[in-house]
């Protein structure tokens, strides 16, 4: 999306919530927490990294296997899930493809809600924030705007029980930080939303970046990815700053350059930085290889090319 053109009628109403949940998903664990499987994180981080690469073969096979091994674990199905977002956005408007990634989330908060009743660790604070989270995504996107909401609300009661131990738990930087940059954000732009940001605690615009930039530096590389790709499009689309953007896509592609999606932002930022030359060469690379690229089904080559033809 363009922020730069005239304010879209849509954004006005459905932009904020979807900025603020460009959906974040990390990992990480803190000096005392109680570590999950060795053999449950493996899989989960070798599905991660297959996707951040567009390795979605890989990533499927991985992700079945995982579920296959472990049924009952809510990280089998929030895997799954993640594997399912990456066939809608390159996908996109595909019904079956929707609530198979729907049911996958159903079954991963049947999973963790005991858990979080049990014992609140931590760890499962953060997942439960990030499930509702990518839910309310898709109910966004389907425009069913009253599920969206009270997705937002129980993502956004347990962040309000884990703002201020960032300290204690790492992972926490990533969920605060875009909370309290958005929420600060939401208030300053919109100011119909002022009242309902009230019923929150407040948001900090320069904490809540400071939190993500400490997120991105994590030794965790989905942490890090995730972070810097937040706040790229923070600053890519909302502070209006590419060149601030620019550093964080760069090591995003050093780490995974054959990611089309990465590669469209880099062109993007090009753009608005007026440098329409190497945009261009940038945008007819990015072609060539979506076109080559063997991973890709006929459908999401389509959208893609359609995409990146804008």
């Amino acid at each position: 999306m363009n922020l730069k053109k005239k304010e879209n009628p849509q954004w006005n109403y459905r932009g904020i919530i979807f900025l603020f949940f460009f959906l974040f998903f990390a990992t990480g664990r803190a000096e005392g927490e109680r570590t999950l499987q060795p053999s449950v994180d493996l899989y989960m981080e070798q599905t991660m990294k297959a996707l951040y690469a567009f390795n979605f073969e890989q990533a499927n096979t991985l992700s079945t296997e995982m579920i296959l091994r472990f049924p009952n674990n809510y990280l089998s199905h929030f895997t799954r899930s993640q594997y399912l977002w990456w066939m809608i956005i390159t996908h996109p408007q595909n019904p079956r493809l929707e609530e198979a990634y729907y049911q996958s989330l159903k079954r991963s908060l049947s999973a963790i809600k005991p858990l979080i009743n049990e014992n609140h660790s931590y760890a499962h604070i953060f997942y439960f924030i990030n499930i509702y989270a990518m839910q309310a995504r898709l109910f966004l996107d389907k425009k069913e705007y009253l599920r969206t909401i009270f997705s937002l609300k129980s993502c956004i009661d347990q962040i309000e029980a884990s703002i201020g131990k960032e300290e204690v738990y790492l992972p926490f930087n990533l969920s605060s930080g875009m909370y309290n940059y958005m929420l600060e954000y939401a208030r300053q732009k919109y100011p119909f939303l002022a009242l309902y940001t009230l019923l929150y605690p407040r948001g900090d615009r320069e904490l809540g970046l400071e939190q993500l930039h400490t997120a991105a530096r994590s030794d965790h590389f989905i942490w890090r990815t995730e972070a810097g790709y937040l706040l790229m499009r923070i600053y890519l689309d909302l502070e209006q700053q590419p060149e601030k953007a620019l550093p964080l896509l760069r090591a995003l592609l050093e780490e995974y350059p054959s990611n089309l999606i990465f590669r469209q932002h880099f062109v993007k930022i090009l753009e608005r930085m007026g440098e329409q030359v190497k945009a261009g060469e940038e945008k007819a690379a990015l072609t060539r290889a979506t076109r080559m690229a063997n991973e890709l089904s006929e459908a999401q080559r389509h959208h893609l090319l359609s995409v990146f033809g804008e």
